[in-house]
């Protein structure tokens, strides 16, 4: 779904409807377009863990032709501004063009099942997508700031397609259970096989997306829209091409919460060495306060940065806090009873998840802090030897 794609096309036929006739007069529209909805696979690339989907329209003039829009396009060459400006919900993905066959010829040449459905729309429900395709790609400076959960290539397809219909996608979905998974449900799904990414869904997703997803909400994975028209629309997805690798596992397993309790052994085992030795025990703390500080940093500065709810209201701000950092510089009584009021403020976190005021998974994060914080709270050092 986020995977780069090449450089776009704007075919001359796209340009049609807005042609002048030789008096300067509007041309008359043209026979509404077919529309087609492509549904791609999982690729080898973390960008594309979801899969991803692609609207296309063919013209009676080239009827085996199709032009196809995609709105998951974005400058992966500078990746550096483009992760600032979606951070920042910034307008950073546009919508890029590309001849159907050479969507066809691309995907298959990276090994990525295709499926294509050539939805049963009347001329008037294909005429209002062609027009609203048309619009975004008519300004070449066109952005929209992209949301991996809920404003991406599938869902703005999922919109277009909706409006088409009148609502009536929204109609059938909205408010219907699916499997009662959450967004991050989801989200781990798509990166079973990248722990790395499912660490990143775990630290910088927030409770809001916690939330249950119904029918209309999974859609901003392409397979889901993909099925959604096939229940509602009766149009059967036809399997072009059938990735040939290693098929991808749905099961993340530990995921990134199996690194979070390594971190946490790594945490502990230098300070409780030190404690039990007598020695080193500034080094200790000061390599797990350094961990504590740089989660809480990045966490806190995600919340701050992030203009929409599911990267602001962060839980995890209430387990790493960046004034940890003055541990190391209090004296042995207050660096206690600041380890122990850490550990009161754990307590406290760890009470609202279980009984559900907390809804993040906390579990792995929570004992990532606790650890050496019960340490310097309940172990008192051994006496340095002479």
């Amino acid at each position: 779904m986020l995977g780069p794609r090449r450089a776009t096309r704007l075919l001359p036929l796209a340009l049609l409807p807005f042609a002048a006739n030789a008096a300067a007069q509007p041309a008359p529209a043209p026979d509404a377009p077919t529309v087609v909805l492509y549904t791609i696979g999982q690729g080898e690339d973390v960008f594309e863990s979801f899969g991803h989907t692609s609207l296309c329209l063919r013209f009676a003039q080239e009827p085996d032709d199709g032009l196809c829009f995609d709105y998951g396009t974005a400058d992966f060459n500078n990746i550096g501004r483009t992760g600032w400006l979606f951070l920042r919900g910034k307008g950073s993905f546009r919508l890029s063009t590309d001849p159907e066959d050479v969507v066809f010829a691309d995907y298959r040449a990276t090994d990525r099942t295709i499926w294509r459905q050539v939805l049963p729309l009347t001329p008037e429900q294909a005429e209002s997508v062609r027009l609203e395709l048309l619009r975004d790609r008519r300004d070449p400076r066109w952005r929209y700031a992209y949301r991996l959960l809920v404003d991406n290539c599938s869902t703005r397809v999922r919109d277009i397609l909706d409006r088409a219909l009148g609502g009536r996608l929204r109609a059938a979905t909205a408010g219907q259970a699916d499997r009662g998974l959450t967004f991050r449900d989801y989200g781990r799904q798509g990166f079973a096989e990248y722990p790395v990414a499912n660490l990143v869904l775990d630290l910088f997703l927030a409770a809001d997306a916690d939330q249950v997803a119904d029918r209309w909400d999974a859609m901003f994975l392409p397979v889901k829209l993909r099925d959604e028209m096939q229940r509602v629309l009766a149009v059967e997805p036809e399997l072009l091409y059938e990735r040939q690798g290693r098929p991808f596992s749905p099961d993340p397993g530990w995921g990134g919460r199996g690194w979070l309790l390594l971190l946490a052994v790594l945490l502990a085992l230098p300070l409780a060495a030190a404690l039990r030795l007598g020695r080193g025990i500034e080094i200790a703390l000061a390599w797990a306060v350094l961990v504590l500080f740089l989660l809480a940093a990045l966490i806190w500065t995600v919340a701050w940065l992030s203009p929409f709810p599911e990267g602001r209201l962060n839980q995890l701000m209430l387990v790493f806090v960046p004034w940890d950092v003055v541990v190391p510089f209090l004296g042995v009584a207050a660096r206690r009873h600041y380890a122990r009021a850490r550990v009161a403020l754990l307590a406290a976190v760890s009470l609202l998840a279980v009984v559900g005021v907390f809804t993040q998974p906390l579990a792995a994060p929570l004992l990532v802090a606790f650890a050496p914080f019960a340490l310097l709270a309940f172990v008192p050092p051994r006496p340095r030897p002479d």
